[in-house]
C-alpha cells in the first residue's frame, strides 16, 4: 500500500499479532528496572543482542562483562547522534565492554562509503533486547542510572519508564529479525564499529573519572517489585518506520476500536499538537496518533493523555503545552471526556460537572517544590507556570495537615465547594469561570506530602 513500498509482511511491513503462553514480567521505572533487569542479562547463557540508544550505566557494564566473561557473544547497536552528543561515561562503559570482547555499533557512516551515503534511519531509538534467543527485554528508558538507579534503603526516584520482559515466541522472533535486519555490516556501510581512539566514537578522555551514581531520594517509591504473569496472552510487535502508523494495523488500528465505555490512558514523552512545518496546524499536518485519540473521545471513549513538561520548550508551537492547551479547548467546546496533562501540581480535584476538567490543583511541599531555588522563587514561578495554563491552585502544607487533617480537609472541601457553585454561576450567567485563587496563603519549607503528575486543568 502507498507510504509503506519497499517492505512486505515478510519484513515486518504489518505488525506481528500472535497468541502464546508465556511468563511476561512488567517492571516499572525508576525504582522497579535495574533489578529485573539485570537479573535477565545475569542469567544468559549464550547471547545478548542489544539496540538501545544510550548506555550510561556502569553497574549494568559489569553485568555485562560478567556475561562477557562467561563467554556469552553481546552486541550492541547504538544511536550515534544523541541530542548534546555521546556522553563521556558512556564512552567509558563501551571502551570496557569492547576491551571484553563486546561487538559494539554506532549507526553512523562508516568512512569506506560512498560520499552521500547515509545511515538507513534518521535515529535508532529503540531499547531492547534478545537473550539467548529465547527471552526479550522491551521497554521505554535509556541505560543511565536516573532511569534504573541501584536499589537502596531509601526510595529512590528517577525518570519514570516501563520494561517487559517476555519469554513469547512470537514476540522474541519478531525482535531477533528486526535486530539481524539492522545488524548487517556486510551489507550496509552504516554500522560503525567502537573504535577506542576515534574522536566521536571512541572511549573517553585520558582524564575521565568514574562519577559517582546519581541517587534522588524520594518519599515513596511503590513500584520496587515488578509483577510477573504465566498465561496465553494475545501479543503485537509494533515498530517504526516499518509499521507504526499504519491506519489498518497496529496502535491506530487498536485506538479505533474505542468508542462508548472504553477508557484510554497514555503516557507520552511529547505528542505534538501537529505534524510538519512549526508553523502548521492540525488541519493541514494532522498528527495522525493525536487525531485517532480525540476521534476516540468523539466516539464516547475516556482518554488521558500524560506527557512530560521536564524536557518540554514550554514556549515553541508544538510543545506538549501547546497540546495541552489545544486539547484543554476542544474537550471544553465539545463536551468530552479528553484531557492532556503535563507535570504539574502534584494532585487534582476532578470537576464533577465537566468531564476532562479538574476544578482545582494541589501543590504540595514535596520534591517538586523544593526544586526551586528558593520560597518566594518557587512562590513566583508556580503561581506563573500554571495559571498561565488556567489552574486555580490550593497550597498544601504538610504539617498543616499532620498537626490537624480534620481541619484541614474542612477548609479544602469548602474551597472545592466554593469554586464549584461560582463555575455553576458563571455557565448559568454565560461568564468565564473563577480566576486563580489567592485566599490561600504561601507556606513555608516543611517536609514533603506527595508528589506526582498533573497539568492544565482541562
Amino acid at each position: 500500500m502507498p507510504g509503506w513500498l519497499g517492505w512486505d509482511d515478510a519484513t515486518m511491513a504489518r505488525p506481528l499479532q500472535a497468541s502464546a503462553y508465556a511468563t511476561t514480567t512488567v517492571a516499572v521505572g525508576p525504582e522497579g528496572l535495574y533489578a529485573p533487569l539485570a537479573t535477565a542479562f545475569a542469567a544468559a547463557a549464550k547471547s545478548i543482542d542489544l539496540s538501545i540508544y544510550t548506555f550510561e550505566h556502569p553497574q549494568m557494564t559489569t553485568v555485562l562483562l560478567d556475561a562477557l566473561a562467561r563467554g556469552v557473544q553481546v552486541r550492541m547497536l547504538l544511536e550515534a547522534s544523541p541530542p548534546g552528543g555521546i556522553d563521556d561515561l558512556q564512552r567509558w562503559c563501551l571502551a570496557q565492554l569492547a576491551a571484553a570482547g563486546a561487538d559494539i555499533r554506532y549507526l553512523a557512516t562508516v568512512d569506506e562509503a560512498p560520499k552521500g551515503y547515509r545511515p538507513r534511519y534518521r535515529f535508532t531509538h529503540a531499547k531492547y533486547g534478545i537473550i539467548d534467543g529465547q527471552r526479550v527485554v522491551l521497554g521505554t528508558e535509556n541505560f543511565t542510572t536516573d532511569s534504573m538507579p541501584l536499589p537502596a534503603r531509601k526510595p529512590v526516584g528517577g525518570r519514570r519508564g516501563f520494561y517487559l520482559l517476555t519469554d513469547a515466541l512470537p514476540v522474541v522472533q519478531a525482535l531477533q529479525q528486526l535486530f539481524d535486519a539492522d545488524w548487517q555490516p556486510e551489507r550496509f556501510l552504516d554500522l560503525r564499529s567502537f573504535d577506542l581512539s576515534h574522536e566521536k566514537y571512541g572511549g573517553p578522555p585520558d582524564d575521565f573519572v568514574l562519577p559517582e551514581p546519581t541517587q534522588w531520594f524520594v518519599d515513596e517509591a511503590p513500584f520496587g517489585t515488578a509483577v510477573t504473569a504465566a498465561s496465553s496472552a494475545r501479543f503485537a510487535v509494533i515498530s517504526a518506520p516499518e509499521n507504526a502508523l499504519r491506519p489498518d494495523a497496529g496502535v491506530l488500528a487498536l485506538i479505533a476500536q474505542a468508542g462508548a465505555g472504553d477508557e484510554i490512558y497514555l503516557t507520552q514523552l511529547y505528542e505534538h499538537k501537529y505534524w510538519g512545518d512549526s508553523t502548521s496546524n492540525p488541519i493541514a499536518d494532522p498528527n495522525p496518533r493525536l487525531s485517532a485519540l480525540i476521534e476516540a473521545a468523539r466516539r464516547g471513549a475516556r482518554v488521558y493523555l500524560l506527557l512530560d513538561s521536564f524536557f518540554d520548550d514550554a514556549k515553541g508551537l508544538r510543545s506538549n503545552r501547546a497540546t495541552v492547551e489545544y486539547i484543554t479547548a476542544l474537550a471544553s467546546a465539545e463536551g468530552l471526556d479528553l484531557a492532556a496533562l503535563p507535570d504539574g501540581p502534584g494532585l487534582a480535584v476532578r470537576h464533577p460537572d465537566r468531564p476532562g476538567r479538574f476544578l482545582l490543583g494541589l501543590v504540595p511541599d514535596g520534591p517538586l517544590w523544593h526544586g526551586e531555588p528558593a520560597a518566594r522563587e518557587r512562590e513566583r514561578r508556580w503561581d506563573e507556570r500554571f495559571e498561565a495554563l488556567g489552574w486555580r491552585l490550593w497550597r498544601v502544607w504538610s504539617l498543616a495537615w499532620f498537626s490537624d487533617p480534620k481541619a484541614e480537609s474542612s477548609r479544602l472541601l469548602e474551597e472545592v465547594a466554593r469554586l464549584r457553585a461560582l463555575d455553576r454561576d458563571a455557565a448559568a450567567g454565560g461568564c468565564r469561570a473563577a480566576g486563580p485563587l489567592r485566599e490561600n496563603p504561601p507556606f513555608e519549607d516543611g517536609p514533603a506530602l506527595a508528589s506526582g503528575a498533573g497539568g492544565s486543568p482541562e
